[in-house]
């Protein structure tokens, strides 16, 4: 085998592994996939505004 053939199927198999070994500690999923239920908090305080942008039709 050449040496990129190496290089690439080395690749494509340590690629599945190391993506598997960074989401191994993610407990955001049931061991079906779906969501765990949490408790819902909001993310924005609420002393501060939240700013949605206006959507100017004249801006084209």
């Amino acid at each position: 085998m050449e040496n990129w053939q190496l290089i690439l199927g080395g690749f494509f198999v340590l690629l599945p592994i190391v993506l598997m070994l960074d989401y191994w500690g993610d407990e955001r999923l049931t061991f079906r996939g779906r969501p765990l239920p949490r408790e819902w908090r909001r993310q924005v305080p609420e002393h501060e505004p939240v700013d949605v942008p206006h959507e100017d039709s004249h801006s084209h």
